[in-house]
């Protein structure tokens, strides 16, 4: 009897502790929709990126309608969805304090390549997709120039995802020129041109440009090449300059 007693009064707590937070997020809510300029904590991560700013979060927020008799779970799902259409938002959290403070946690794009066409010069993304640039960008990404179509954005999509997990590569390649079968490199640490060729055995191409940089660095002397080809199975053709 006594254990049954236990039981009714520890399920009654509980009732009771639903219900206080139940009503300390109405609350909540209802002092959120009060505010003219409710207070928002945003969290923006990579932190040491720049694609977006803290003021064009709240912006977000601000114009987006709030009262007190929406539920609170469904008032923000509708925050997140308004901030994940930022083009430069990969994903948003939002949840509310019962002080009324709002918090966003928001993940910021993560572009690989810089795409540019006599048309448009567009990010790609590490999900595969093409979005505006913003003047905010503050690092160096590679600049991939050419005829970029949907067919050439995939067939090209793991050599620049490869590109982009590799530092050395992803500081040192400056430009791609793509002909729509032929790449052609330029780096930042080898003054010649590097003909690249398709992308079949991308990643034995890089090995190869990478060992020849060493080779240049440990001879510590002026690159004599022209040209750089990368095209050739077990060698690199260099054209030497007159």
């Amino acid at each position: 009897m006594k254990q049954a007693i236990g039981h009714i009064i520890l399920f009654a707590l509980l009732i009771l502790l639903v219900l206080s937070i139940g009503l300390s997020y109405h609350r909540a809510l209802q002092k959120w929709s009060l505010l003219s300029h409710p207070a928002v904590e945003i969290e923006l991560t990579p932190d040491d990126k720049n694609y977006l700013s803290r003021d064009e979060i709240r912006r977000i927020v601000a114009g987006i309608p709030r009262n007190d008799t929406m539920r609170i779970p469904q008032y923000l799902r509708i925050l997140e969805n308004g901030i994940e259409n930022h083009p430069m938002v990969e994903k948003a959290e939002v949840w509310l304090e019962p002080t009324g403070i709002l918090h966003a946690e928001i993940r910021q794009i993560t572009p690989i390549a810089i795409l540019q066409t006599n048309r448009q010069t567009a990010y790609l993304d590490r999900r595969g997709k093409v979005l505006p640039v913003m003047h905010l960008q503050k690092e160096s990404i590679p600049v991939i120039k050419g005829i970029l179509g949907r067919a050439e954005v995939k067939k090209l999509f793991p050599l620049l995802e490869y590109v982009y997990h590799q530092p050395q590569l992803h500081s040192q390649i400056r430009r791609m020129e793509y002909d729509g079968n032929n790449l052609r490199l330029y780096t930042r640490t080898l003054p010649a041109p590097v003909v690249f060729g398709d992308t079949d055995d991308y990643r034995w191409k890089f090995y190869k440009l990478l060992q020849f940089e060493k080779y240049l660095t440990a001879r510590r002397a002026a690159n004599p090449y022209t040209e750089i080809n990368l095209m050739f199975d077990n060698q690199i053709v260099c054209t030497k300059n007159n």
